[in-house]
C-alpha cells in the first residue's frame, strides 16, 4: 500500500501554503489531516515544534497526514527559501515521506517563484513507489484551478 491520499492531501496543504507566500504574507505551519470516516481537516499551529508533534504523536487520530512549514535550505545556492513538507500514512506499518519545495520570496527584486519538488527522505517506500506519490502531489495542487494556476505562474526552472 502506497500513500496517494496522504500525497494528494499534502498537496492541497502545500498549494494552499504557496498561495500564502505569493501573497507576500508570513507563513505559519499547516498541517492537513484525514479521519478514518474520511474527513478532512486543517490546523494552523503558531510554531513549527507543534506542528511536527502533532504530526509524530498523531493527535487528531488521523489515518493520514501532511505539514508545510517555512524553512531555509542552505545548501542550495540559488534559493534559500522553502516550504519543508512531511506526509505521514499512519496504517499498521507507518510510511514517511519528507520533500522540499525550494522558492523566492515574494519581496524579493525579481518576486515570487516556486521551484521543483525535491524528495528528502523517506521511511517504508519503495523506490519505485516515488513517482506515483510525486504524482499525487501534483493532483492534490491542481485539485483546485486556482492553485494550478498559481503553479504555472509562478514556477519557475533553476536555469
Amino acid at each position: 500500500m502506497i500513500m496517494l491520499q496522504a500525497a494528494y492531501l499534502a498537496g492541497v496543504v502545500t498549494a494552499l501554503a504557496a498561495t500564502t507566500l505569493s501573497d507576500g504574507e508570513i507563513l505559519p505551519p499547516l498541517m492537513g489531516y484525514e479521519q478514518a470516516d474520511g474527513r478532512s481537516f486543517q490546523a494552523t499551529f503558531f510554531v513549527e515544534a507543534q506542528a511536527r508533534n502533532a504530526l509524530e504523536n498523531n493527535e487528531h487520530e488521523a489515518t493520514r497526514a501532511a505539514i508545510v512549514v517555512n524553512g531555509r535550505v542552505p545548501l542550495i545556492p540559488v534559493v534559500k527559501e522553502a516550504l519543508l513538507i512531511d506526509i505521514v500514512e499512519y496504517g499498521p506499518v507507518r510510511q514517511r515521506m519528507q520533500l522540499v519545495l525550494p522558492y523566492r520570496d515574494a519581496h524579493s527584486p525579481c518576486g515570487f517563484a516556486l521551484h521543483e519538488i525535491g524528495v528528502l527522505d523517506f521511511d517504508n517506500i519503495a523506490d519505485a513507489d516515488e513517482a506515483p506519490i510525486l504524482d499525487a502531489i501534483f493532483a492534490g495542487i491542481e485539485s483546485q484551478p486556482a492553485y494550478a494556476e498559481l503553479w504555472d505562474k509562478y514556477f519557475e526552472n533553476w536555469d
